[in-house]
């Protein structure tokens, strides 16, 4: 089953000081993966759904 919870909209990686450069959503406009620039680093994320958390690594 898959664990939706943590799920955040953009808006939200913009508050948390994320500048967003690509990302891709589900139909609730929640992002399933990103990249973004955050703390002066190129991040990669997704969200993996079995830990209901966004999982990130350095992109580069």
């Amino acid at each position: 089953m898959h664990d939706f919870s943590g799920m955040k909209e953009p808006e939200a990686f913009s508050r948390d000081g994320y500048r967003l450069q690509a990302m891709s959503t589900n139909g609730r406009n929640h992002v399933t993966s990103y990249i973004a620039k955050h703390k002066g680093r190129r991040i990669y994320g997704h969200y993996n759904y079995q830990t209901a958390k966004y999982v990130e690594e350095i992109a580069r």
